[in-house]
């Protein structure tokens, strides 16, 4: 579910949104600013994000929640299952694990361009295996 409803939220290229993930503009006050979310990142099934921007290659595992008004930079991992606090800011190419979520470690720069290539494989996939509705 992605809750454009509330306010604009942007996905970029190459992103893959698992089943049953919700995608919400977080509030602040009584309005809901957008969401930004860049390209080539991953939303797990189930996991449901509230953050204010979500960077480029972030992989977001099934069942996490990103709490409302968080900035994830670039490359981040969250694992499945972890609660990122509202107004997070998580560095890029950060692991992040548990419940609140913890820096568990980081990701080698040479991770990048491998992230990068894995999310157009599995978009490539998806268009040509479909999932049935």
């Amino acid at each position: 579910r992605i809750r454009g409803d509330l306010a604009r939220v942007r996905l970029g290229r190459y992103c893959d949104v698992g089943r049953d993930a919700c995608l919400e503009p977080p509030k602040r006050g009584d309005a809901y600013v957008p969401l930004t979310i860049g390209s080539h990142v991953v939303v797990g099934d189930a996991a449901d994000v509230k953050a204010a921007w979500i960077g480029v290659g972030v992989r977001v595992g099934a069942g996490a929640k990103v709490g409302a008004s968080s900035v994830v930079k670039d490359y981040c991992v969250i694992a499945a299952g972890a609660v990122v606090p509202d107004d997070a800011v998580l560095a890029p190419l950060s692991i992040v694990a548990g419940v609140p979520a913890r820096t568990v470690g980081t990701l080698p720069p040479g991770a990048v361009a491998m992230r990068r290539k894995e999310a157009e494989r599995r978009i490539r996939r998806l268009r040509h295996h479909p999932s049935p509705l």
